[in-house]
């Protein structure tokens, strides 16, 4: 310390340790400065608190109050319907989980002849044979075959497909078709 001052320095290296632990003076000193500062915070807070409100204040916080209550109101209805949609998915999800898996049935013509195409080995030439034979041919009652299918399963139908002279089907193809259905 120089001159004649008064000054207490709050580090003094000759009162600390040499590990690097705080001195006991600068422990006081930091506890003494949050003290004062937590007073100072306190006085202007209840400077603040003790203000007497104004008529128009207190009705002006009543208005707020009640405003705020009407808007609950609604949020309640608002959580009450998200809570019953919440209900709804619940038990569509739980009832959809309780069926059955069921096959589809095989309704779709394409897939059809598919699988009995590939049951009695036919080429797609000879398919196109077929669907040609199918577009050409009536049935006696005038109607127009829907189907190759129809060719394949009804041999009358099929006899009757290659006999009419004003096709343009293939007659062999036709013949090698009926010896692999006769086959199987």
């Amino acid at each position: 310390m120089t001159g004649n001052a008064q000054f207490v320095s709050v580090y003094d290296p000759e009162e600390c340790s040499p590990d690097d632990r705080p001195c006991p003076r600068a422990r006081k000193s930091g506890v003494i400065l949050i003290a004062l500062y937590a007073l100072i915070v306190a006085l202007y807070l209840c400077s603040t608190a003790n203000a007497k409100p104004t008529q128009q204040d207190v009705f002006r916080s009543i208005e707020n109050n009640t405003a705020e209550t009407n808007e609950s109101g609604g949020r309640i209805i608002l959580f009450i319907c998200a809570g019953a949609a919440l209900l709804i998915v619940l038990a569509y999800v739980s009832k959809r989980q309780q069926r059955q898996a069921t096959p589809a049935p095989l309704l779709n013509h394409g897939k059809l002849l598919k699988e009995i195409r590939s049951a009695v080995g036919l080429k797609s030439a000879e398919l196109k044979q077929l669907r040609l034979a199918t577009d050409e041919t009536t049935l006696a009652l005038g109607e127009q075959l829907s189907s190759p299918l129809v060719l394949m399963l009804c041999p009358s139908a099929l006899a009757q497909a290659t006999r009419n002279p004003k096709t343009r089907v293939d007659r062999t193809t036709i013949a090698r078709i009926i010896k692999r259905l006769v086959k199987t």
